[in-house]
């Protein structure tokens, strides 16, 4: 509930369609349940980062090239334009990042107004963030906010 927290909003508003009693936020909350898996035998839980996502939509689906973490406290964020008509180059970007293993951190989305065109985006991190991994994802949003892509899950990198 806490790591949901962060994308809440987004999640209310782009996290695909009402299904009967399911509400966008109701699906995003179960991906997240899923997403966490439970052994057992040791009592312990791991996050399948990987199965995470904020966003659901019919929006091109973002086509991350790579993120790397070399300077301090940011890291770079970098895709491939795929748009095929000129209202899809101006989708905003919108990025979920959160602490690796803080199961209860609350995540934090950055909304951009960096378009799909631009390519590339250089995150910024508090300082509270030095030395620790993060896992990030990225999405977009349409100009008149009415729809979202598929949210992508970039990786983990260690701010430095």
């Amino acid at each position: 509930v806490q790591f949901i927290q962060g994308y809440k909003a987004l999640a209310k508003t782009y996290y695909g369609k009402r299904s009967g009693l399911k509400s966008p936020y109701n699906q995003a909350m179960a991906n997240l349940l899923q997403a966490i898996l439970c052994d057992m035998d040791t009592l312990t839980f791991s996050i399948q980062y990987n199965n995470i996502h904020f966003t659901k939509g019919n929006l091109l689906e973002p086509q991350p090239v790579n993120i790397t973490a070399d300077d301090p406290l940011s890291a770079t964020i970098t895709w491939t334009n795929n748009a095929t008509e000129l209202v899809d180059q101006n989708d905003t970007l919108v990025i979920l990042y959160a602490e690796d293993g803080i199961t209860k951190a609350q995540s934090t989305v950055v909304q951009t107004t960096v378009k799909r065109s631009e390519e590339s985006y250089v995150l910024q991190f508090l300082p509270k963030y030095q030395g620790t991994d993060v896992h990030v994802w990225m999405s977009f949003l349409s100009v008149i906010k009415q729809d979202a892509a598929p949210s992508v899950y970039l990786g983990q990198v260690t701010v430095l």
